[in-house]
Protein backbone atom coordinates (compact mmCIF):
# COMPACT_ATOMS: atom_id res chain seq x y z
CA UNK A 1 0.00 0.00 0.00
CA UNK A 2 1.33 3.41 -0.84
CA UNK A 3 1.47 6.24 1.83
CA UNK A 4 -0.26 9.48 0.81
CA UNK A 5 3.49 10.85 1.67
CA UNK A 6 6.52 10.59 0.90
CA UNK A 7 9.47 10.93 3.88
CA UNK A 8 11.72 12.32 1.08
CA UNK A 9 9.20 15.18 0.96
CA UNK A 10 9.68 15.85 4.25
CA UNK A 11 13.19 15.95 4.86
CA UNK A 12 13.97 18.39 1.85
CA UNK A 13 12.47 20.71 4.43
CA UNK A 14 14.78 20.30 6.95
CA UNK A 15 15.98 23.35 8.51
CA UNK A 16 19.99 24.27 8.05
CA UNK A 17 21.00 21.71 10.59
CA UNK A 18 18.98 19.06 9.02
CA UNK A 19 15.92 18.96 11.39
CA UNK A 20 12.69 18.57 9.95
CA UNK A 21 9.98 20.53 11.99
CA UNK A 22 6.66 18.73 13.84
CA UNK A 23 4.85 21.10 12.38
CA UNK A 24 5.81 19.83 8.60
CA UNK A 25 5.14 16.22 8.91
CA UNK A 26 2.43 15.21 11.37
CA UNK A 27 -0.80 16.16 10.00
CA UNK A 28 0.26 14.53 6.91
CA UNK A 29 1.48 11.36 8.68
CA UNK A 30 -0.36 11.42 11.53
CA UNK A 31 -3.72 13.15 11.61
CA UNK A 32 -2.69 14.65 14.38
CA UNK A 33 -1.43 18.67 15.08
CA UNK A 34 2.10 19.12 15.86
CA UNK A 35 1.37 19.68 19.60
CA UNK A 36 -0.16 16.20 20.30
CA UNK A 37 3.00 14.78 18.98
CA UNK A 38 4.96 16.39 21.17
CA UNK A 39 3.70 14.96 23.86
CA UNK A 40 6.34 11.97 23.30
CA UNK A 41 9.25 14.43 24.18
CA UNK A 42 7.32 16.68 26.13
CA UNK A 43 8.67 16.23 30.22
CA UNK A 44 5.15 17.52 31.92
CA UNK A 45 2.98 14.88 29.53
CA UNK A 46 1.46 12.53 31.82
CA UNK A 47 2.57 9.82 29.20
CA UNK A 48 6.12 11.07 28.99
CA UNK A 49 7.05 8.04 31.07
CA UNK A 50 5.32 5.42 29.68
CA UNK A 51 7.47 2.69 28.05
CA UNK A 52 5.67 3.71 24.55
CA UNK A 53 6.49 6.88 24.65
CA UNK A 54 10.34 5.90 25.61
CA UNK A 55 10.69 3.60 22.75
CA UNK A 56 9.21 6.16 20.22
CA UNK A 57 11.78 8.63 21.31
CA UNK A 58 14.65 6.20 22.39
CA UNK A 59 17.75 7.08 20.10
CA UNK A 60 16.23 10.24 18.22
CA UNK A 61 17.74 12.92 17.44
CA UNK A 62 15.72 15.81 17.90
CA UNK A 63 15.46 19.86 18.93
CA UNK A 64 12.16 20.19 20.14
CA UNK A 65 11.73 22.34 23.14
CA UNK A 66 8.29 24.69 23.97
CA UNK A 67 7.55 28.43 24.96
CA UNK A 68 4.85 29.24 26.92
CA UNK A 69 2.42 32.38 25.20
CA UNK A 70 0.40 34.13 27.29
CA UNK A 71 -2.68 34.25 25.27
CA UNK A 72 -6.31 37.15 26.38
CA UNK A 73 -9.76 36.14 25.56
CA UNK A 74 -11.47 38.52 23.44
CA UNK A 75 -14.66 38.46 25.32
CA UNK A 76 -13.78 38.39 28.79
CA UNK A 77 -10.17 39.75 28.83
CA UNK A 78 -8.93 36.96 30.76
CA UNK A 79 -5.20 35.80 29.89
CA UNK A 80 -4.36 32.42 30.32
CA UNK A 81 -0.68 30.43 29.03
CA UNK A 82 -0.83 27.83 26.29
CA UNK A 83 2.59 25.90 25.29
CA UNK A 84 3.88 25.51 22.10
CA UNK A 85 6.05 23.27 20.31
CA UNK A 86 9.38 24.17 18.24
CA UNK A 87 11.90 22.17 16.32
CA UNK A 88 11.91 18.91 15.00
CA UNK A 89 13.49 15.60 14.60
CA UNK A 90 16.56 15.39 12.63
CA UNK A 91 16.20 14.04 9.00
CA UNK A 92 18.11 10.30 9.71
CA UNK A 93 15.95 9.33 12.23
CA UNK A 94 12.69 10.75 11.21
CA UNK A 95 11.10 7.97 9.20
CA UNK A 96 11.88 5.75 12.12
CA UNK A 97 10.51 8.11 14.47
CA UNK A 98 7.48 8.12 12.15
CA UNK A 99 7.49 4.17 12.50
CA UNK A 100 7.87 3.92 16.51
CA UNK A 101 5.40 6.65 17.05
CA UNK A 102 2.55 5.17 14.89
CA UNK A 103 2.99 1.85 16.78
CA UNK A 104 2.46 3.66 19.81
CA UNK A 105 -0.18 5.48 18.41
CA UNK A 106 -1.72 2.31 17.12
CA UNK A 107 -1.17 0.35 20.96
CA UNK A 108 -2.73 3.27 22.42
CA UNK A 109 -5.84 3.51 20.39
CA UNK A 110 -6.18 -0.53 21.02
CA UNK A 111 -6.11 0.32 24.87
CA UNK A 112 -8.19 2.97 24.80
CA UNK A 113 -11.07 0.69 22.72
CA UNK A 114 -10.60 -2.06 24.86
CA UNK A 115 -10.90 0.44 28.01
CA UNK A 116 -14.31 2.06 26.53
CA UNK A 117 -15.46 -1.64 25.54
CA UNK A 118 -15.26 -2.73 29.30
CA UNK A 119 -16.84 0.05 30.16
CA UNK A 120 -20.19 0.31 27.45
CA UNK A 121 -20.39 -3.46 28.92
CA UNK A 122 -20.22 -2.39 32.64
CA UNK A 123 -22.59 0.50 31.44
CA UNK A 124 -25.23 -1.91 29.21
CA UNK A 125 -25.44 -4.19 32.48
CA UNK A 126 -26.26 -1.03 34.89
CA UNK A 127 -28.91 -0.19 32.55
CA UNK A 128 -30.32 -3.33 32.09
CA UNK A 129 -30.42 -3.98 36.08
CA UNK A 130 -32.10 -0.40 36.42
CA UNK A 131 -34.85 -1.20 33.53
CA UNK A 132 -35.54 -4.78 35.14
CA UNK A 133 -35.83 -2.88 38.85
CA UNK A 134 -37.76 0.10 37.68
CA UNK A 135 -38.98 -1.29 34.60
CA UNK A 136 -39.20 1.23 31.14
CA UNK A 137 -40.64 4.71 31.16
CA UNK A 138 -42.20 3.84 28.07
CA UNK A 139 -45.81 4.35 27.52
CA UNK A 140 -46.84 0.63 25.21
Amino acid sequence: MKTPYQISDFIEQADENGYVALKVFCNKVFRLNDDAISGFFDSEYRFYDSPRSQAARKDIRNNISFIEIIKKRRATGETYTVRKVNGGIYKDDLEYFIAQAKIAILENDQLFDKVYEQYALQRNEKVRINLEKYGSRKEE
